[in-house]
């Protein structure tokens, strides 16, 4: 049974139809690739996913439920985070602080998590959030950080706390908005790579928007191609990269 289905999703903006009745599946603890030329509908499909956008039509199923229209905080409670390609974190506070911020906790409406509510500084955090918060800084390796201003953090390291964040919301299903961007050679093959692997094999589902194709070729079992809002193709990364139409229309070559 996937995890994730999207069943004839359709987005419009005025006359331009974003998404074209998308229907996709994602298997359980693997991680998938949706990729297309700038355009295509990528991060429409993340935010009509993650309760940011509502769909003209069609469904999103996570775990077999019925989730199309739920807010993003009441998805991250049932289990579906994301992060953004543009690195959100609150420069002025420590690494551990930010994550400790996105940890779940009580509060009248149920659980939640400061990723997606909540975003005020919040003083006096306690030590289980801290201990939390910390498990989670040592994950993407970071534990040497942990105390560093994010604002002194280098970009690789500020992506890392995001994904720490993205973490501690303890959601099965992960979206991550192009997280190689920004990141050179070394900071792929050395910290990203590795980190992907390892959530992966602890049981979490990925699902990436990505541009570089090392990162895809590496890291993807499956992958989506998108073209005008539609997916056009589906495949593992050597079926997608070796078909001469789709290397046309994603490089021109």
């Amino acid at each position: 049974m996937p995890l994730l289905q999207t069943v004839d999703l359709t987005k419009s903006f005025g006359g331009i139809r974003a998404v074209e009745r998308l229907s996709l599946s994602l298997g359980d603890s693997q991680i998938t690739g949706l990729i297309g030329p700038n355009g295509a509908g990528k991060s429409t499909v993340f935010n009509l996913i993650t309760g940011f956008l509502p769909p003209d039509a069609g469904r999103v199923l996570f775990n077999s439920k019925d989730i199309t229209r739920h807010s993003p905080h009441k998805l991250v409670e049932l289990g579906l985070a994301r992060c953004w390609q543009g690195v959100r974190l609150f420069n002025n506070l420590a690494a551990i602080e930010n994550v400790a911020m996105a940890v779940k906790r009580p509060s009248k409406g149920g659980r939640f998590s400061g990723l997606i509510i909540g975003w005020t500084p919040i003083s006096g955090f306690s030590r289980e959030i801290i201990e939390k918060a910390r498990h989670y800084i040592e994950m993407v390796g970071l534990a040497g950080k942990s105390r560093d201003v994010v604002a002194d953090l280098s970009f690789a390291e500020r992506k890392l706390v995001s994904i720490a964040m993205l973490l501690a919301t303890e959601a099965k299903l992960l979206l991550l908005d192009e997280p190689a961007s920004g990141l050179d050679a070394k900071s792929l093959t050395r910290t990203m790579f590795p980190l992907l692997f390892k959530l992966a094999e602890a049981g979490r589902t990925l699902f990436l928007v990505e541009h570089n194709i090392e990162l895809v070729k590496e890291c993807c079992k499956k992958v989506f191609f998108m073209h005008h809002g539609a997916l056009l193709a589906e495949g593992t990364p050597e079926e997608i990269t070796r078909d001469s139409e789709l290397k046309q229309i994603y490089f021109g070559t």
